[in-house]
Order: C-alpha cells, then structure tokens, then sequence
C-alpha cells in the first residue's frame, strides 16, 4: 500500500480508544463481498467489546455505498461525525 505506515502492521497497537468513541457501520445489505450476515456478526461482536455507543445506518447497497449511494453515505458520515463520545 503505498503511502500507508507499515508500522500499524507489524508494531503493537499501543491505544485503544476506538472502544472508547462512538461508532457507526454502515451496513450494505446488498453487499456480495462482505454478505450482510457476516457484517451483522462483526456488528454484533463489537457491539459486545465496546465501551460506547455502536450505531446502524443500513444501505441498500453493494460493497461500495459511497460510489453507488452518495446522498445516504454522506448522511451517514455527516451524522456520525455529529455523534459526542
């Protein structure tokens, strides 16, 4: 990956503030990469390890909301960006 710090590969991760930070995925429920029972699965086991709020913003949608919905996509960020943690 050229320009991407090989570090964050191979070195200890030494923060774990993405438990600590509101999160929102957004769910494809389109998606034939990641099928959307799978993305619930990772939705839900990070629903159990985080110490803060995890929100669901569902797109019909394949693997590419941002290319293939942009209106809803740029919803979803603008309001997650809102979020306080």
């Amino acid at each position: 990956m050229p320009g991407h710090a090989s570090g964050s590969f191979r070195e200890k991760m030494t923060s774990t503030s993405h438990y600590d930070v509101p999160v929102t995925y957004i769910k494809c429920t389109d998606d034939q990469t990641i099928y959307p029972a799978h993305q619930q699965k990772m939705i839900d086991d990070f629903k159990l390890i985080s110490r803060s709020a995890v929100e669901v913003v569902e797109i019909d949608s394949g693997h590419c909301p941002m290319v293939e919905h942009v209106k809803e996509t740029t919803k979803a960020i603008i309001q997650a960006a809102e979020l306080k943690p």
